[in-house]
């Protein structure tokens, strides 16, 4: 026989009995040893631990996989806060948890002994401490008494937004004035959506002005949203770029998470527009000017004029120090020269005037532009003439 409805912790005596009849009808007891026994504690509801694992960017899966209770069961779920390493102080509880809480209701009378639950809404890449909690009932002189059992701690991180990893931007043409270039999606989180694509660039000193750092943020207006094509790859034609110049180009590519968040992954590299061949050279040299002549092109190789456009301009400059960047020369240092065609080239010539010193050794460059570009010669080198000094009677000075 089963004997329950006892109370827990309770010491009771046990014997076993047997009821007959005498010959006159009377009832007759018999009797067995007397045996005692204690009843146990009425035990907390008894968790293992709880199986907890990153779902995607705000939401960790949980399970219990054994749970064993005494009584009645009430209800039963999960409670979790953010972990901070060694700065929890209190321990996680149903009072402490807040709205932290996931609760689960029995519906039937069958002995619960596993379950789960996702939980979301949370903040990414976060770690956070849950536990498994449950609660039963049990009844003592007519009073329902609850107690309730946590399992050990369990910590498990949400995933972080990560950036999508974008191919090398390949170089399908350049002209003089464009860029086509193709690309493509490496890998990215599958949590994400692929929302936008395509490129970005500055011309080189910007670039450099950037701390070489190239993003939608400080590109300006210089973007093009690309469509994603079969495998996630794209392709672009960048134009109205400047001739004959060094760019920095990005391919990049942005995702989108459910929270919203987006993440931008770029793949940059250096790329410039095509140029053309510059010469100079110099000649007829006096004590203050000389004559320079230049040529743009190629004389064995034509040149497609028009698509460098119909706007040109050439000439020279010069500085007395040859490690000196033509860019930087100013302005009174420069000097336009009328452009002639000549077979594949164009050539252009001046006499240039300078300071009236003898003897100085000028570096001389030519240039020509185009669509906002210029490119530059290699420099020459030229001395102006030398004329000897006069005595205090104006007559040509004889030193020793």
């Amino acid at each position: 026989e089963l004997v329950n409805k006892l109370l827990p912790s309770k010491q009771y005596y046990i014997r076993p009995y047997a009821k007959d009849e005498d010959s006159d009808g009377n009832p007759v007891y018999g009797y067995g040893e007397v045996k005692s026994f204690t009843t146990r504690e009425f035990e907390s509801p008894r968790i293992d631990y709880v199986n907890a694992k990153a779902q995607g960017i705000n939401s960790i899966s949980v399970s219990v996989e054994n749970m064993t209770y005494d009584g009645t069961l009430v209800e039963y779920g999960f409670i979790w806060r953010k972990y901070y390493h060694d700065q929890m102080s209190d321990e996680l509880t149903l009072d402490n948890c807040g709205e932290n809480k996931i609760t689960i209701m029995p519906t039937t009378e069958d002995v619960v002994s596993t379950f789960s639950a996702l939980i979301e809404n949370l903040d990414t890449n976060t770690e956070y401490e849950i536990k498994a909690y449950s609660i039963t009932s049990y009844e003592v002189d007519g009073e329902t008494h609850l107690s309730t059992g946590y399992s050990w701690s369990s910590h498990a991180g949400t995933a972080d937004l990560n950036v999508p990893e974008v191919n090398y931007p390949e170089t399908k043409k350049t002209t003089y004035t464009t860029m086509t270039l193709s690309s493509g999606v490496y890998s990215y989180d599958e949590a994400a959506t692929l929302t936008e694509c395509g490129f970005i660039w500055v011309d080189y000193a910007t670039y450099e002005a950037n701390n070489y750092n190239l993003t939608l943020e400080n590109c300006g207006d210089n973007k093009l949203v690309a469509t994603f094509g079969e495998n996630n790859a794209f392709e672009a034609t960048l134009t109205g770029l400047k001739f004959g110049t060094s760019y920095q180009v990005a391919a990049y590519v942005t995702v989108t998470y459910s929270n919203g968040e987006t993440r931008t992954g770029y793949y940059s590299t250096g790329r410039s527009t095509l140029s053309v061949y510059v010469s100079v050279s110099v000649g007829n040299i006096g004590t203050n000017s000389f004559d320079a002549s230049g040529s743009v092109g190629d004389y064995y190789s034509s040149i497609d004029w028009t698509e460098l456009g119909d706007t040109f301009e050439a000439g020279f400059c010069w500085a007395t120090k040859e490690d000196t960047n033509p860019a930087d020369i100013p302005e009174e240092n420069r000097m336009t020269a009328e452009l002639t065609d000549s077979d594949n080239q164009k050539t252009f010539a001046a006499t240039v005037t300078v300071p009236e010193e003898s003897g100085v050794t000028y570096y001389v460059w030519s240039y020509f532009k185009c669509n906002g570009g210029i490119v530059y010669s290699n420099a020459t080198s030229v001395t102006s003439k030398n004329i000897p000094g006069k005595d205090d009677h104006g007559n040509p000075e004889i030193k020793k």
